[in-house]
């Protein structure tokens, strides 16, 4: 039995310090689309003045990457566009708060949030860009 393990336990311990020399990166293809869909779950409960408030959100983005044809410098760039965000948040003292990317100008139902719905619909009606400088081909 000992004769089998330590050159299993070998063999791992190489493979542990292959691994960590290997280096990843991110090679766009020119004039591609993608659409990602990201869940978001989060809860978490913070302790103040020994009480504990308890916060909720969940969230669903669909985004997409188009990326575009290679510049003559070899940077590539690729716009981002969030087609559709769903969104609850729930806070202390029962304040739920909801964002819908069909309906976007729903407004909060309380005025102190609605500068985050504010947020939510200007990253929807202005894409971001990125510019991949000199990506390998």
């Amino acid at each position: 039995m000992k004769t089998k393990l330590i050159p299993l336990v070998s063999l791992m311990v190489f493979v542990a310090s292959a691994s960590a020399q290997v280096t990843l990166e991110i090679k766009h293809q020119e004039k591609t689309t993608h659409t990602t869909q990201t869940d978001i779950k989060i809860a978490q409960t913070l302790q103040m003045a020994g009480q504990e408030i308890v916060t909720k959100n969940s969230q669903v983005l669909i985004t997409e990457y188009a990326t575009g044809a290679r510049a003559g410098d070899g940077t590539l760039r690729t716009k981002t566009t969030i087609k559709k965000r769903t969104g609850k948040w729930e806070h202390p003292g029962g304040i739920v708060m909801e964002f819908d990317s069909a309906v976007p100008d729903r407004k909060a139902l309380i005025a102190e949030l609605e500068s985050i719905l504010t947020f939510y619909v200007s990253q929807l009606r202005h894409p971001s860009h990125r510019c991949s400088t000199r990506m390998a081909r």
